[in-house]
């Protein structure tokens, strides 16, 4: 049954905790992201926090300051950690995609461009992945002045890094199908709805300090639950232009 997109990010964490296989596929890439998680918090906060409170505190009451400046802070440590993911950990992310779409259907995940022996497929796969990595940064970047507009620019925050979060993990779903990346981008495009819905409960899981690094490892598992319920559901990239709900 395919349920709301936003649930799909908590179906993550569920089915990550109750299936330990999962943990074993991921053990050394998680403990290494974990560790990065815990340095880069440490240092974030330490050096990082009270230069950009004051820095602040000009513009507006000190309380309000400390305040905006931990959000900055912790905006700046989620940039750090999707750069490191996406640089250190992009085949166990895969990887992981795969494992839940078996552990579910019974079957293969498929072979996406790199497996097929394609490597100019290979090549052109991972010039998507970066260029929306890089997409995600910037956005972050020019985004993160929001957090100035208490709850409500957060929450605008939220749902405009939310959209390009939920497309960039399902990269890989399109792949393995054989969509190229126009057919993909349409397909979100058409559902922009439901990708932001996904995308800001799994942008604001990743932003929580240290277990954050965690939730992008269950927003992996979420992703491939919610792809295996459209295909289910017959909603694929090929139907993105018939069909108008996700």
């Amino acid at each position: 049954m395919l349920l709301h997109p936003s649930i799909y990010p908590l179906r993550g964490i569920l089915y990550f905790v109750t299936h330990p296989t999962l943990w074993l596929r991921v053990i050394c890439a998680l403990i290494i992201a974990l560790l990065f998680a815990v340095g880069s918090t440490v240092v974030f906060f330490v050096f990082t926090l009270k230069p950009q409170a004051h820095a602040l505190d000009s513009f507006m009451p000190e309380w309000l300051a400390w305040i905006l400046a931990v959000f900055l802070v912790l905006v700046e440590i989620f940039a750090a950690s999707l750069l490191f993911l996406a640089i250190a950990l992009p085949t166990v992310a895969d990887q992981l995609f795969d494992d839940v779409v078996s552990m579910v259907t019974g079957c293969p995940a498929g072979e996406g461009s790199c497996a097929r022996g394609c490597w100019l497929g290979c090549a052109h796969a991972g010039v998507w992945i970066m260029y929306l990595v890089v997409a995600r940064l910037f956005l972050l970047v020019v985004t993160a002045p929001l957090h100035l507009l208490p709850i409500f620019g957060t929450i605008l925050f939220l749902l405009l890094n939310g959209y390009l979060a939920a497309w960039a993990l399902h990269l890989h779903w399109f792949d393995l199908r054989g969509f190229g990346f126009t057919a993909g981008k349409k397909f979100v495009r058409s559902h922009r709805q439901a990708y932001t819905s996904f995308g800001s409960v799994a942008v604001l899981l990743e932003m929580v300090p240290i277990i954050g690094m965690l939730f992008m490892f269950t927003n992996i598992v979420g992703s491939a639950l919610w792809a295996i319920d459209m295909e289910r559901s017959g909603i694929m990239p090929a139907l993105a232009v018939e069909s108008s709900e996700v």
